[in-house]
């Protein structure tokens, strides 16, 4: 592409007859335009493509130097009648730009559908920045709902405690910011209010073109709720016309936001990505940094090398579990502390250690969330092997990787894990053999003896293994990207399937 492309836009083809590749609508790139996929077996969904993007086949754009025309053809293309109209323009999956291209826009009530448009855009942005995966991502939403507890109930505060606890107990305001059955009722309100809000929007809209066209007695302005598509990371599901929470989403999203903060990529105490690229200078940041005095403040610290434990057990007083508990009682306070810990629990189904070390990485890597190209990595002793358990974890920030990495998870985590595993199978088999214990105690001591020996054989290869990994002092170019970076590390992270290496 040197010259702007001039060998592209120049070369011909063997034949002589004509120019090898020719690039279309060079005119065109970087404008602000309306999009959608083109292949489509489900709904239609026409979006707003801002500034500062390039098109393709497969995401079609349509084109217009007129804002205000974009949006009020937004809103047509994303009514019932564009889906009637492109049926017989083009009854095939493929929704062609000419297709699009042909449909009749009757240019009526353009403020009033503009504005529409607009309340739509805004609170679809809203919900896509309220998510990690958002290049404009601040802060985690549910954290940001603390301060909207009680505050719709500040009329009735001139009526005594008698009334006001009937009051409140009959409508369920959430009140008690330090709660986080309050903070999650607060959270389910405030976006269930702008869920309902853009289906209303989106029925009106419907009800505008259907009079527009005057065809209300051939369609309806009804719109489904399960096609409002806000809330699509597994936070709502739709059962018979209602919406039903899945506030177990909700408090692991808010988990990957704390993981995030001791990790350095996101703090509580400022908006917006903190560490986001290699070699930053940790004491510049302005936040609190383990190991480093810099006088900065701030309510969670921030790991010093982006290495992180996570265990079935308590061996470390700054593993990810300790971590994160005590972040809730940072943010939350001290005196509904084990109500929130079990709350917890009890929206993850089983209690957070045992989701942390067995099903985070899961859900990091899933389809909602980071799609098979994790940030964070997991270092485990499984190393691959499916008749290995997998007793050591250690999550690694892949920003913050460096050549020495490996050499910090061996010497301050696998050596004094080993050592501590060591002493409890000792202490284990001397138990075994004691004579002033039933044998029921010693047959438990007996097999757990054998249980931390097969931990140690476990540890043992790997940390071989890791020690010659170390060796090499591996490096990566954040550049390269997760596909070429992380199976650089294999066998030593848990492997993800369509990253394997080459």
């Amino acid at each position: 592409w040197s010259n702007d492309g001039y060998e592209l836009q120049t070369r011909m083809h063997e034949s002589g007859t004509r120019i090898l590749g020719h690039n279309f609508n060079l005119d065109k790139k970087f404008k602000s335009s309306i999009t959608w996929t083109k292949i489509s077996s489900g709904n239609l969904s026409f979006r707003k493509q801002p500034e500062g993007f390039l098109f393709n086949d497969a995401s079609a754009n349509a084109f217009t130097e007129d804002q205000e025309v974009l949006l009020y053809l937004l809103g047509l293309l994303n009514t019932g009648l564009t889906k009637v109209f492109l049926r017989i323009l083009n009854p095939t999956l493929n929704i062609l730009p000419g297709s699009v291209g042909a449909l009749p826009a009757l240019k009526i009530r353009t403020e009033y559908v503009n504005n529409l448009v607009q309340q739509n855009i805004s609170t679809s942005k809203l919900d896509w920045d309220a998510h990690e995966t958002s290049w404009d991502f601040k802060r985690n939403p549910l954290l940001e709902r603390m301060n909207d507890c009680g505050q719709n109930v500040a009329d009735i505060d001139m009526l005594d405690e008698e009334e006001k606890a009937e009051i409140l107990a009959s409508i369920h305001v959430p009140t008690n910011a330090h709660l986080l059955t309050d903070v999650v009722e607060a959270y389910k309100h405030h976006w269930e209010k702008k869920f309902m809000q853009l289906h209303a929007n989106e029925e009106e809209l419907n009800r505008q073109f259907i009079e527009i066209y005057g065809l209300q007695d051939e369609l309806t302005p009804d719109v489904p709720l399960d096609e409002v598509t806000i809330l699509q990371k597994g936070e709502i599901d739709i059962v018979d016309g209602e919406i039903v929470w899945n506030e177990g989403i909700i408090i692991k999203q808010l988990i990957s936001y704390l993981v995030g903060c001791f990790m350095g990529r996101y703090s509580i105490d400022k908006p917006g990505l903190i560490i986001a690229s290699q070699n930053q200078d940790l004491s510049a940041l302005g936040l609190k940094v383990e190991g480093i005095d810099n006088g900065a403040q701030g309510r969670i610290e921030i790991d010093d090398d982006g290495v992180v434990p996570i265990l079935a057990g308590e061996y470390f007083p700054d593993d990810m579990t300790v971590r994160i508990e005590q972040a809730i009682k940072l943010i939350f306070g001290e005196e509904h502390f084990q109500t929130n810990l079990r709350y917890i629990d009890e929206k993850l189904g089983k209690p957070l250690r045992e989701y942390l070390f067995k099903d985070f990485f899961n859900d990091h890597i899933d389809g909602k969330m980071y799609q098979k190209r994790p940030i964070y990595w997991m270092f485990s002793s499984k190393m691959g092997d499916k008749r290995k358990k997998g007793y050591f974890k250690a999550l690694v920030y892949m920003h913050r990787m460096e050549s020495d990495t490996l050499s910090k998870l061996h010497a301050d985590y696998v050596v004094p894990y080993i050592d501590k595993i060591e002493q409890q199978h000792v202490e284990a088999e001397d138990l075994s053999l004691r004579d002033d214990i039933s044998q029921a105690a010693r047959n438990k001591a007996r097999k757990s003896a054998e249980e931390y020996a097969d931990q140690i054989r476990e540890l043992k290869d790997f940390e071989q293994v890791l020690v010659q990994m170390a060796s090499q002092r591996l490096s990566i170019d954040l550049d390269d990207g997760v596909r070429v970076n992380y199976p650089k590390f294999y066998p030593l992270v848990e492997p993800i399937k369509g990253l394997d290496k080459e």
